[in-house]
Order: structure tokens, then C-alpha cells, then sequence
């Protein structure tokens, strides 16, 4: 069996909608991590979906979690907000790919799939909670 991102408690930032949306980008990684690790075709349908997760996820989560940080008067928000444009930058860059049609879907699920564990490991799992450390979280 391949491993998964499993939510703990600890992983809580200590907002209710922001810990939901980040349990749904958790459970899409472990969607994609199934698919990666299936031994089946990947197809550009795959690619598609994940693709369109992670844009309604950038669109959705970022900018709810950057008000939040705003109102809270939180000091890093600036750097913060370079880390989202980043995340955003990364979604157009493999849709432009994509949209060539010059990659193979595989690769560039394979691609998602990192791409998103490491924002999970290193965005959510550190820079985030430097936020909730300064709310008291």
C-alpha cells in the first residue's frame, strides 16, 4: 500500500474553515498519490482534474486565508502572500504545459503529485503555522 497524508490534530491552525480546506487539499494529494501509484493509464483527463482542484483550491483557500491574516493584523502577511503567488505561478506554469500538449500527462500528474506534497510538508506544515502561533493557535 502507498502512503498517504494523514490529518492529525497538530496539523490545525486553529480556524474551522481554513483547517477544512486544508483537509480537502489533503485528501486530493492522496487522490493523486492513488493515481501515481496505480497501474493504470494516466491520461490527460487526469491531469485535468487534478489541474482543476488545484486552481479552485488557489482561488478559494489563499485568498480566504490571506483576509484572515489580514484582519488579524498578522506581520508576515507580505511574505506570506509571495509563498500564495508562487503556489499560483507553479498551477499556470504546468496548465501552459498542458495546454501544449508537448508533456506526457504522467509526468506532469507525477509533477502535481510532488509539487503538492511539498507545499503540504513545507507551506501548511511550517508557514502556516507560524500564523496560528501568532493568533495563539
Amino acid at each position: 500500500m502507498v502512503p498517504h497524508f494523514d490529518w492529525s490534530e497538530d496539523m490545525s491552525v486553529g480556524n474551522d474553515t481554513i483547517d477544512e480546506q486544508h483537509k480537502k487539499l489533503l485528501g486530493q494529494i492522496n487522490v493523486i498519490i492513488d493515481r501515481v501509484s496505480g497501474n493504470g493509464v494516466i491520461d490527460e483527463k487526469d491531469v485535468v482534474i487534478s489541474l482543476n482542484f488545484f486552481f479552485e483550491y488557489a482561488k478559494q483557500h489563499l485568498a480566504y486565508e490571506e483576509e484572515y491574516m489580514a484582519k488579524g493584523g498578522y506581520p508576515e502577511i507580505e511574505d506570506h502572500k509571495k509563498k500564495h503567488a508562487e503556489f499560483l505561478k507553479k498551477y499556470e506554469e504546468i496548465k501552459q504545459r498542458l495546454d501544449t500538449g508537448n508533456e506526457l500527462p504522467d509526468m506532469l500528474l507525477v509533477e502535481i503529485e510532488r509539487y503538492l506534497g511539498s507545499w503540504w510538508l513545507g507551506h501548511i506544515g511550517h508557514e502556516d503555522k507560524k500564523y496560528a502561533k501568532y493568533f495563539g493557535h
